[in-house]
């Protein structure tokens, strides 16, 4: 079995800069990010620790064919996954469901908008 892998966005606010990247540790990730661990890269420059979509890919040879072909795609592209990945139901999705974490395999839209509320370490309020 392919080791789990994570192709992420992350952007520093609506209609900013993306950054593209790949991962085997999506929270680990993202909290470096977050605490700009690498000070003198492109994310921590631009300040790119707003996780806005990501896609678990089994393997890390798929994951990094993932990443270079969003990479390598239009903004736009990037944009409709990331639009088309925000629930439309936010108020639903407010209290105990924001602590959710995505079980093993493809999450319904409430899995994904729940674990990323987890993962940018914030909480939904009623």
């Amino acid at each position: 079995m392919a080791k789990t892998a994570w192709v992420y966005i992350t952007t520093n606010k609506r209609d900013g800069v993306l950054y593209v990247g790949v991962t085997s540790d999506i929270k680990g990730r993202i909290a470096k990010h977050k605490s700009k661990h690498y000070a003198g890269s492109f994310t921590a420059q631009y300040n790119l620790d707003k996780l806005v979509y990501y896609e678990k890919i089994d393997g890390m040879v798929k994951a990094i064919e993932r990443e270079k072909q969003l990479k390598g795609g239009p903004r736009r592209k990037k944009s409709a996954l990331i639009k088309g990945y925000e629930p439309g139901v936010a108020g639903l999705l407010r209290g105990a469901l924001a602590n959710v974490v995505v079980s093993e395999g493809r999450g319904n839209r409430t899995d994904r908008y729940c674990l990323l509320l987890h993962l940018c370490g914030r909480h939904a309020h009623p």
